[in-house]
């Protein structure tokens, strides 16, 4: 890897230099800005990365290739300006963005950043890990958000995501812990663990003329694929994909998504549904504050780690149609207590839990599993 000089926090590149490899300036804090020279077509992943002092960067022309995370972690960046007659990049507007010019597609972002109006996809990692980031409007232009787009961007308190998105790839908002509130269109229907890792508090879902559709603080999407022990995936339909600590899960709600509460450490009590037949992998995992829970008699499947890491579930009660249930659904919980099951149904719990949860199996007389099932 070539290691170029710093001088008074320039980084200088050498005239002839065709490419800038990666993490070539990588943790170099005292770097505030840098020379590139009209030699150089290529910068590839983490060529900046936390390089917390640089605050500019102009991209010259002769540049045609940029890899992702170019500037990963560089929290300080506020400037960023494609040299004109950039033939491949460009960042109309003052945008301080690059910007693919024949797809309009934002590939790489900073903390001041104006997505333009023409811009219609913001491309992987194109924000990931910048944590100055506190705000950002999207415009009705963009129909696609990427993978990992805004990872890491725990300052970002808010979201508004316009009608025009039809789609938002996985992780587009991971780990974004500051993030409390979004507001998302009711036609959005592909979603895959988005906002895992969030502190949501408020969910938003509109229709297509910005009005509220309902008060649930939850997304639920028309179809949702899930995964059987063989590895083939099925499609279950009205699944919960989103949820936070206010969320009411609908009564129409036949599955919960992976991940869904995932990391939800408001989330002390949830009401599931007694249509739903599926409860996803790592559900409800770190709900750290979750005490209790009722498996209704509809569910047929609780998946890998759906309770693992709760540190607080003192009780749980499950239904009577229950046919797989993985043998770490509860993993990691010390504080669990008693686990209620059926009458009858004790052996079959034991054979599926692990040993040294079936001293807390309690099987319930018939007429109290009926009634707890109708609760």
């Amino acid at each position: 890897m070539t290691q170029y000089e710093v001088k008074d926090g320039v980084g200088i590149i050498p005239e002839g230099e065709t490419v800038i490899d990666h993490s070539a300036f990588e943790d170099c804090k005292s770097l505030t800005s840098v020379i590139i020279p009209d030699s150089v077509t290529e910068i590839r992943s983490y060529a900046f990365r936390d390089c917390t002092g640089l605050k500019r960067i102009v991209i010259p022309k002769s540049v045609t290739e940029i890899w992702d995370k170019v500037f990963a972690g560089c929290t300080s960046l506020t400037s960023i300006v494609v040299s004109k007659g950039n033939k491949v990049y460009d960042s109309r507007n003052k945008s301080n963005a690059i910007i693919e010019t024949a797809t309009n597609k934002l590939i790489a972002g900073c903390s001041n950043t104006v997505i333009p109006d023409s811009v219609t996809e913001i491309g992987t990692d194109a924000f990931a890990y910048c944590t100055s980031l506190k705000n950002i409007v999207i415009p009705s232009s963009v129909t696609k958000i990427g993978e990992d787009a805004f990872y890491l961007c725990t300052d970002l308190s808010s979201i508004v995501i316009p009608n025009s998105v039809k789609e938002i790839v996985m992780g587009a908002f991971s780990g974004c812990t500051g993030l409390t509130s979004i507001v998302i269109p009711d036609a959005l229907s592909i979603i895959d663990k988005v906002f895992d890792c969030c502190n949501l508090k408020s969910i938003t879902v509109v229709d297509e003329n910005g009005e509220a559709i309902n008060n649930n603080n939850a997304i639920v999407s028309p179809r949702y694929r899930f995964y059987n022990d063989k590895g083939d995936y099925i499609f279950i339909s009205n699944t919960l994909v989103v949820g936070c600590a206010n969320t009411i899960i609908p009564e129409n709600v036949l599955a919960i998504g992976d991940e869904v509460f995932s990391g939800c450490e408001e989330l002390e009590s949830i009401v599931i549904p007694k249509r739903v037949k599926w409860i996803g992998s790592g559900a409800f995992n770190y709900c750290q504050n979750l005490k209790s829970v009722v498996i209704p008699d509809s569910v047929l499947v609780i998946d890998d780690f759906a309770f693992g890491n709760c540190k607080s579930l003192e009780t749980v009660t499950l239904g009577t149609s229950v046919v797989k249930i993985k043998s770490d659904a509860f993993f990691n919980c010390p504080a669990l207590k008693t686990i209620y099951v059926p009458a009858k149904k004790a052996d079959y719990y034991k054979k599926c839990l692990p040993e040294e949860l079936h001293s807390l199996i309690v099987e319930l007389p018939a007429e109290k599993s009926e009634s707890m099932a109708e609760e």
